[in-house]
């Protein structure tokens, strides 16, 4: 597929004015407020983790991510969660959204059940990590489906490209076996050149 013959992808790499970045902050607190209204949050700038190494290490600059307390379990696969997660959110925050990670749901047995990872701007999310080859893309893609109408994807393969993912998003949403429906918005941040990108999944079946 040629590049002309891609939908059109909204990049947003600026960080937005502050009444912008204001706003943003104000919609995702309140939905925040109103989707758990008994959750404690803590900035992101605070939090020390009990383990160390590479996969706890948490980058500069994320005093604009909130973080559900109950996420702060101090088990050691829950940290490293955490912290990819509010890798992925720094993405977003640096470009002027407003990012709260969210508790874990649980269901009427109280074990946990699928649900968003965050909230973005007021909107419910899917944070996906893709370090494989294209064909992650689709199927990450496909699982974050099930726990929301909007997902984001951060791709670390250098090698694949804005053209890449769109095709291949357009491939899974075009198959048979697939019914999740093209309601929501994709994002995805691609390493290949830093960028990240906004569209409706509706645009690309």
């Amino acid at each position: 597929m040629n590049e002309t013959d891609s939908p059109k992808a909204e990049t947003q790499e600026g960080r937005g004015s502050s009444k912008e970045r204001e706003e943003n902050e104000r919609k995702t607190r309140e939905a925040a407020k109103k989707r758990f209204p008994c959750e404690k949050w803590e900035n992101a700038v605070s939090i020390e983790f009990l383990h160390k190494g590479r996969d706890f290490e948490l980058p500069g600059g994320i005093d604009g991510i909130k973080v559900a307390r109950s996420l702060l379990t101090g088990l050691k696969n829950d940290e490293r969660t955490l912290a990819k997660e509010i890798r992925q959110a720094k993405i977003l925050t640096d470009i002027g959204s407003s990012v709260y990670l969210l508790p874990k749901l649980v269901d009427a047995d109280r074990r946990h059940s699928s649900g968003p990872d965050a909230l973005v701007n007021g909107v419910f999310f899917e944070f996906k990590n893709i370090v494989g080859a294209l064909e992650r893309v689709e199927k990450q893609f496909r699982a974050s489906r099930t726990q929301s109408e909007n997902v984001f994807l951060k791709i670390d393969n250098p090698n694949i490209s804005r053209i890449d993912v769109m095709a291949r998003i357009r491939r899974t949403l075009r198959s048979r076996d697939y019914t999740s429906g093209t309601t929501g918005t994709l994002a995805f941040h691609i390493s290949q050149t830093g960028k990240t990108y906004f569209m409706r999944i509706e645009e690309l079946k």
